[in-house]
């Protein structure tokens, strides 16, 4: 899902460089497991998805996808 909803904005740009979710490797997607991920659900699709990160009491969004 991650990779389908970020090549969408890439080949409307035609710039694979502006997604870095398509270009990261293994180690960085493991540091996925310290940030929380919410997902939107409809008719048993996932169809957007959030990730955050906590900083003392402010919640930061890091990364927002949602169905093209």
């Amino acid at each position: 899902m991650h990779n389908q909803y970020f090549r969408t904005e890439a080949d409307i740009y035609n710039d694979f460089d502006i997604s870095p979710p398509l270009l990261q490797t293994l180690n960085e997607i493991i540091k996925f497991s310290e940030s929380l991920f919410l997902k939107a659900i409809y008719n048993d699709d996932i169809v957007g998805s959030v990730k955050d990160s906590n900083v003392h009491d402010t919640v930061f969004i890091k990364r927002l996808i949602v169905y093209p």
